[in-house]
């Protein structure tokens, strides 16, 4: 058999689940067998505040410290070295270590030694060279029968960085390019025709094409594109969004949910007269204000303090009083549709309030969850919400209200200590209040609750068909409503997410590509079952 490469994914996330000696490990990749075995995992070492008994290594290996601090002792020398984040520490085989004390430490290791079933069955590594071969035939494919969108993604890198103005889009071998979209599909420039499931990020919440918006644009552009001036539009706008969100007492228009992000935050740090923010890990909040695994340059240079999603006993702590804006996603989108707690929701309601920070809830994807927003169906109100993406009616649409005494920073003639301008040549384009207005209009209690059934039904099919299947797979669906996440642990979960969307697409149907859907108001329940169908055969085919 061939050597195979192996790839684990956001390593420094896998739970450890083995207990031995002064910590808990996982061994997630290896060689079975041979007389220098190589093993790595992730290594959680044990809080101790004294000194632990001290042992002789059987074992090369190296740790590299990822989280937290502890202090070791060469008890052959007795020398002591404390362990940070960025340290490397490496054991020979016949070194005598005792851990003096540790706190909430984490290592990535790599060790010499013969590997102990780390492959269930002893067919995994089998298995992870039959799953790589399939992709591998799917990419073929893929490429073989989308020619056109290769040559259009080629002609496009030419004059514009990495061939489109979107980097999400980008993506291995290249994207597909579309030329049309009518309700619930899309077409491509090859004349292929998909089930759209991504419903652009979820912004696409009334299907391609939609009549009533379609005329709402068309009159609008009959009118006159950009007036320059202020018109009703605006205000029938805002009585529409004021009475989805309680919350919500005036509102300012922007271009996108990152504009409004942007000016939520800045109006929240001028109102409580500080400078630091908290925010959560794998929260998003637009292509300037994003905190996943790596640091984004492009973020706007506030005084951030990332805090643990759902995680009260370790949010606690960094609530102190410097902290001016808290703001936070009801639900994670980017981060993989998890849903924030109500508990945990209402710590942090709770803890602004007392503390005096402004908080935010960013509604932009999860105000499409409730009539209310995801504010009115736990019932806990921010004092800023933003929004954005499918309220435009699929035009360039940014949103952010709340309290009448914050946005009176905004309003000249308030009575406001601070005056904030705000100004954007197309924040109340014709265009999009138009689309905007009957977007609203659109958006009612039981169209919501229609596509929030068939997310359910995508959820509830996708979890119950991975159980019946019998096999050892690792696929869970997450979210809420309308919004699923399929998670995909383990180390062959990339694999197993990339086969799934390729071998979608051979299907006829489009989710997207890092393991989410989107239902929207043009979809089905045989569009559901076109779903489930592909993704039993995947199972059958793959897993």
């Amino acid at each position: 058999m061939a050597p195979n490469i192996v790839v684990v994914q956001n390593a420094n996330e896998i739970d450890p689940e083995n207990h031995d000696g002064a910590g808990v490990y996982s061994d997630f990749v290896g060689t079975k067998t041979g007389e220098h075995a190589l093993t790595a995992g992730v290594w959680d070492i044990y809080d101790f505040e004294e000194q632990t008994p001290s042992g002789v290594s059987e074992t090369t290996e190296v740790k590299y410290i990822i989280r937290g601090e502890a202090v070791i002792k060469n008890e052959w020398t007795g020398e002591t070295y404390t362990l940070k984040p960025g340290s490397l520490l490496w054991i020979p085989v016949g070194a005598k270590m005792s851990l003096i004390k540790s706190n909430n430490c984490r290592a990535i290791y790599a060790e010499v030694r013969h590997m102990v079933d780390v492959n269930a069955e002893g067919d995994g590594e089998d298995h992870g060279n039959a799953l790589q071969s399939h992709l591998e035939s799917l990419i073929a494919k893929f490429i073989e029968n989308n020619p056109s969108s290769r040559k259009a993604i080629e002609r496009a890198r030419v004059g514009i960085p990495g061939g489109n103005t979107r980097s999400v889009l980008d993506c291995e071998p290249f994207p597909l390019v579309v030329k049309s979209g009518k309700g619930a599909t899309l077409t491509s420039v090859d004349g292929k025709t998909f089930t759209d499931f991504q419903s652009d990020f979820t912004a696409g919440l009334f299907g391609h094409s939609n009549p009533e918006l379609e005329e709402a644009i068309t009159n609008a552009a009959r009118n006159g594109l950009s007036f320059g001036a202020v018109t009703e539009l605006e205000s029938e706008l805002s009585e529409s969004i004021k009475q989805r969100f309680a919350s919500i007492d005036q509102i300012r228009y922007c271009n996108s949910g990152t504009e409004a992000n942007i000016y939520a935050i800045a109006a929240g740090l001028v109102y409580s007269g500080r400078q630091k923010v908290l925010v959560f890990d794998h929260g998003y909040h637009g292509g300037t204000l994003s905190f996943g695994d790596r640091p984004n340059l492009l973020n706007i240079p506030h005084s951030y303090v990332v805090g643990t999603f759902n995680d009260i006993e370790k949010t606690q702590p960094l609530l102190t009083e410097e902290i001016g804006v808290i703001i936070i996603e009801p639900m994670q989108s980017a981060g993989g549709m998890r849903p924030a707690s109500k508990e945990f929701l209402t710590f942090l309601r709770e803890s602004a309030s007392v503390r005096g920070a402004v908080l935010i809830f960013d509604e932009v994807v999860t105000s499409r969850l409730d009539y209310h927003g995801m504010q009115g169906k736990l019932d806990i109100q921010p004092d800023l919400t933003t929004l954005g993406k499918y309220l435009g009616g699929g035009l360039p649409f940014g949103a952010f209200g709340g309290k009448r005494d914050i946005m009176a920073q905004f309003d000249s003639k308030s009575d406001a200590s601070v005056k904030l301008s705000h100004s954007g040549t197309f924040n109340n384009n014709v265009l999009t209040m138009s689309a905007a207005v009957v977007a609203g209009k659109l958006v009612t209690e039981s169209a919501i609750k229609r596509i929030n059934k068939l997310g359910d039904r995508v959820r509830d099919g996708v979890n119950a068909a991975v159980q019946a299947s019998g096999k050892d797979v690792k696929i869970i669906g997450l979210g809420v409503g309308s919004c699923v996440g399929l998670y995909f642990p383990g180390p062959e979960g990339d694999s197993l997410r990339e086969v799934l969307f390729f071998h979608l697409l051979e299907d006829g149907v489009w989710i997207g590509r890092r393991g989410f859907l989107a239902l929207n108001f043009a979809h089905t329940d045989e569009d559901v079952d076109q779903f489930l169908d592909g993704f039993k055969t995947f199972l059958e085919s793959y897993a």
